[in-house]
């Protein structure tokens, strides 16, 4: 790759703006904004339906979202940009310890869950109930450097 600057020939400055370009970059960028929307909301509703934790559905579905980025980016439709493979496998890897985290996440609370099910088949009483219910599950991962939300058996079981 060589370098040639022409001194001798000044460059335009003034931008060629076209209809056709914009209205065919509005049309690329509400597509995305489109496909972007309606990942998030199918995510939502999978979550939903799923039980998912909000973080550990957060986590799913980012890494999910740079997985296919990822595979995109390795994947012969863009052979044509050689430095994009590098941002391709990092944002793969990202993507595989993102979604990984997630499953993690959401394997640790159906086993917080499945103990807070066991307490509260136990329970005698209404006072041995409501203590299980105001117990609090510790141990779930978490990334966030301030303190874990409070977590107790009711809202797991909710």
């Amino acid at each position: 790759m060589s370098l040639h600057i022409d001194l001798a020939h000044p460059q335009r400055t003034t931008p060629q703006w076209s209809t056709g370009g914009l209205l065919s970059t509005g049309r690329f960028g509400l597509a995305v904004g489109i496909l972007a929307a309606l990942y998030v909301i199918g995510f939502v509703r999978l979550g939903t339906s799923l039980r998912l934790d909000f973080d550990a559905g957060y986590w799913l579905g980012g890494g999910t979202l740079f997985v296919v980025i990822g595979l995109v980016g390795l994947s012969p439709l863009v052979h044509e940009r050689k430095g994009f493979a590098p941002l391709a496998r990092y944002l793969l890897l990202v993507g595989v310890f993102m979604a990984g985290y997630g499953a993690y996440r959401q394997h640790a609370i159906e086993v917080a869950r499945a103990e807070c099910r066991g307490l509260l088949e136990g329970a005698t009483d209404v006072h041995a109930r409501i203590k299980v219910f105001n117990r609090q599950v510790h141990g779930l991962p978490s990334l966030s450097s301030r303190d874990e939300r409070r977590i107790t058996c009711r809202t797991l079981l909710e």
